[in-house]
């Protein structure tokens, strides 16, 4: 059943997944690929992460994110949503550096998404090594290449202009994350300040 979706290229990927098909245990298991799961936040979007594992490569091939709270498996749902979207899109220079929906699976009552495994090292695995923002050098590429990639997504999703509402909700769940905090409130007028 999996092994089929681990060998896939990018391009093979299903656009749009079934809903759910069992566990993410049961899906582990029936792919017969060794697992590692390689973080969890504690976040309130916390999501357990999940790579399968090549035995020929060694390299991850399907990559999946488990939602440990409600909150977290509504940014998974928008995600795979997003992903789901931007798959139907031609991404010329930067649809390789961005994941594909194989499908969504079960977790503890929660949809987990799987989606294909991107080759490479994490941007943020080398900015967290050992002096890598001491080095002005460092910092000038990565900021770079992250203008690189900006500039080229830009170009391949830009249609047109539309108005921004650059609240969205942002301060409702602000204000409920933080109601402890009495500095939250300056914060909240200076996004209304800024929204205006």
């Amino acid at each position: 059943m999996i092994s089929a979706a681990a060998t896939m290229s990018r391009r093979d990927a299903p656009v749009e997944p079934e809903l759910v098909r069992g566990s993410l245990w049961q899906y582990i298991e029936a792919s017969g690929l060794p697992s590692l799961i390689v973080g969890s936040s504690k976040d309130p979007n916390a999501k357990v992460t999940v790579l399968l594992v090549s035995p020929e490569s060694g390299r991850p091939v399907l990559a999946i994110k488990a939602p440990t709270t409600d909150d977290a498996a509504r940014a998974v749902e928008a995600e795979r949503r997003a992903l789901v979207g931007l798959a139907r899109l031609e991404l010329a220079h930067v649809g390789d550096t961005i994941p594909r929906v194989v499908e969504t699976v079960e977790f503890e009552g929660r949809p987990a998404l799987v989606t294909t495994a991107l080759r490479g090292t994490p941007m943020m695995t080398s900015y967290l090594g050992w002096l890598h923002t001491a080095r002005r050098s460092s910092v000038e590429a990565d900021f770079a290449a992250v203008d690189a990639w900006l500039a080229a997504f830009q170009a391949c999703t830009a249609d047109g202009s539309v108005s921004l509402d650059i609240d969205s909700g942002v301060g409702a769940r602000l204000s409920t994350r933080f109601s402890d905090d009495r500095r939250i409130e300056g914060d909240l007028e200076q996004l209304r300040a800024t929204r205006r």
